[in-house]
């Protein structure tokens, strides 16, 4: 019978081939190519039938399931598993790339800071919880890119406020709600610079909470940080007495509504 490359399995004593079991046209042959015959079910004379086989077609009339077996080009494994390529560590999961190569990968990541996690984590599903917002943003894949995105929240969550009292302020993203006191001129507000893949879709409103803005050097200056801009502008006047306005982050740009 003719054998390429034959997998050595075990072997206690020298011998012709390493002992390697195969079932070739309904016959099974040893590692010697001598084949091995079942009566009623019973395995004769080879105690290694119950650790690997190798066969052409589906397997049958054994009395004892093979520990592994490759069968119409299946590989089975009736025992327990187990991969030492290195990568493995405790709590790690199996996972394949693109060619079917298996390796193991660190579980889901739970992260707690203010600014994205870098690098960007391998596992889908980890989550970052923002610590000053206490947002909480998932790392997933829309199949092209992956990105930190903000779950939706089913329940009303009350608004985050704060009052400003100073010729100049920078807001950022920890309060939805900012309420101008300052009365000795023009406020200057700067609003944060966001992100578009995790920013998008935030808001922050500001309003003039005493009146009289409308009056001489009094006002409201907004002004917009970096390069982004506001209605594509880098900065808006509020003059009207106790005016608001909604600013909308939305890809790399602020819009009023």
């Amino acid at each position: 019978m003719a054998r390429t490359n034959p997998l050595k399995i075990e072997q206690n004593v020298p011998e012709l081939y390493p002992r390697l079991v195969q079932y070739v046209n309904g016959q099974f042959y040893d590692g010697n190519g001598n084949p091995i015959n079942i009566t009623g079910g019973a395995i004769v004379n080879n105690p290694l039938l119950n650790k690997l086989i190798i066969s052409d077609g589906t397997i049958s009339g054994l009395s004892t399931i093979p520990e592994v077996s490759f069968e119409n080009g299946t590989l089975v494994v009736n025992s327990n598993f187990q991969l030492v390529n290195g990568t493995q560590q405790n709590g790690y999961f199996l996972v394949s790339d693109a060619n079917g190569v298996g390796s193991w990968t660190s579980s889901i990541l739970f992260y707690f800071q203010s600014t994205p996690p870098t690098p960007n984590p391998e596992k889908l599903g980890s989550r970052w919880f923002h610590s000053e917002t206490g947002y909480e943003y998932v790392w997933i894949s829309d199949g092209t890119s992956s990105n930190w995105i903000q779950p939706t929240q089913v329940n009303d969550v009350p608004y985050t406020t704060t009052e400003i009292n100073s010729a100049s302020f920078s807001t950022d993203f920890e309060y939805e709600y900012y309420g101008v006191i300052y009365t000795g001129g023009i406020c200057q507000v700067y609003l944060p610079l966001g992100t578009a893949s995790i920013d998008n879709g935030k808001y922050i409103t500001i309003a003039d909470e005493v009146g009289n803005i409308s009056y001489g050097n009094r006002g409201i200056n907004v002004i917009a940080s970096g390069t982004q801009s506001i209605n594509g502008h880098s900065d808006i006047l509020m003059k009207i007495d106790f005016m608001s306005l909604t600013f909308l982050f939305r890809n790399g740009k602020w819009k009023t509504i």
